[in-house]
């Protein structure tokens, strides 16, 4: 099967130098390189780049892995979230959209040739291994990660629960790299947790995610903590960068005193609006939401929405600034690419790549989280 695909490619590559040439010998007038349009231009020059590599590299090559390295170059170039998937990645992929996977809680951007990691679930397998945010990943699995892109990474960190990932970190002022082996839980499982401090009348609630049911869940919790008369609510959103879109337009819209049309929209301008199915019903409280540079996607949308708003008061770092939504779109051969569609709009504002930025800076990393908050509900 391999083979076949091979000669397939070798065949597609070769009709289209060929025609190129025929083109170029004999009607050189109106086929010239100057007269084609950009597109043509630059397939004319894919191909004449894979024929030299095809008879002139000094070493045999593999057709079907050129391809995937242009087909890889090519998704690398529009930023670090768009992505090229082979066959058994993008079943993969599939797969943990579906159901509840196994993760080691670790978000990692690309930086040069390793990747570093800037977020961290709390009571992960990860933060119980004693990583930290700042460090570096140059090896996952017994592979160098310089090849990886960002979904590649996250899909080797992610896969059956309890099962084995093996990384290498280096720390800062460590010249050697450091292996650690975890197992991968459900952290996930839970995607909300709350407690109440009666003392103080504040209801803390702390989110790992937002996929498909979230919302509802966090309806649920606010309902009891607003059934204790309690009116000073904290949503910790740190390290909050999974699940989807919809359900924090979902939170969002329980804390709205007045709809807003909030809308999705795709690059030829077309917008989807969307309608809330939750009643806005907490506006009167006073709401504090505390962000970092790990509050990414799904989870910088609630304070993105939220900004500005009578008694909300947005703490903590910049945001991460991933302003997409994003899809997977799969290849004849198995094989697929993940791209951002669909950029969060309010209004005439959208949520930019600079991310959402803090009322207030605050540095919540010394543990001193309760006195600092409370501070911003007496302001």
């Amino acid at each position: 099967m391999e083979n076949k695909k091979k000669i397939l490619l070798l065949s597609s590559i070769s009709v289209v130098i060929f025609l190129f040439f025929i083109s170029w010998k004999f009607f050189p007038s109106i086929f010239s390189f100057s007269s084609l349009s950009s597109s043509y231009k630059n397939l004319y020059l894919l191909s004449k780049v894979i024929s030299y590599v095809k008879n002139e590299y000094i070493e045999e090559v593999n057709p079907i892995e050129v391809m995937r390295g242009a087909y890889r170059g090519i998704m690398e170039s529009m930023g670090p979230f768009a992505s090229y998937l082979q066959k058994d990645e993008v079943e993969k992929y599939e797969k943990i959209k579906k159901d509840l996977f196994g993760d080691v809680g670790i978000l990692a951007i690309k930086r040069g040739v390793f990747f570093q990691v800037i977020g961290l679930i709390d009571d992960s397998p990860a933060e119980k291994h004693n990583i930290k945010v700042g460090d570096f990943i140059n090896e996952v699995n017994g592979m160098p990660v310089h090849n990886l892109n960002f979904w590649e990474l996250k899909l080797e960190l992610t896969g059956l629960p309890d099962t084995d990932v093996k990384i290498k970190i280096i720390k800062n002022h460590v010249k050697r790299p450091e292996e650690i082996v975890m197992k991968r839980k459900e952290i996930y499982k839970n995607p909300i947790t709350f407690k109440v401090d009666e003392k103080n009348d504040i209801g803390i609630i702390k989110t790992r995610s937002l996929f498909p049911g979230t919302a509802i869940k966090f309806d649920n919790v606010l309902n009891k903590i607003y059934k204790k008369k309690i009116q000073k609510i904290v949503i910790d959103l740190r390290d909050t960068w999974e699940g989807e879109m919809k359900e924090g337009i979902e939170i969002s819209n329980l804390f709205l005193k007045k709809k807003k049309e909030i809308f999705l929209e795709r690059n030829d301008g077309k917008k989807e609006y969307i309608k809330s199915k939750i009643l806005n019903k907490f506006y009167d409280v006073s709401l504090i939401m505390l962000i970092n540079k790990a509050t990414l996607g799904p989870g910088e949308i609630i304070p993105f929405l939220l900004k500005g708003e009578n008694l909300v008061k947005i703490v903590g770092d910049n945001s991460g600034g991933c302003a997409y939504d994003f899809r997977l779109f799969k290849l004849e051969d198995g094989s697929g690419i993940i791209l951002p569609v669909n950029k969060i709009g309010l209004n005439s504002k959208y949520l930019s790549e600079e991310g959402v930025v803090p009322d207030s800076y605050e540095d919540f990393e010394d543990g001193k989280f309760i006195d600092k908050v409370y501070k911003y509900f007496e302001n």
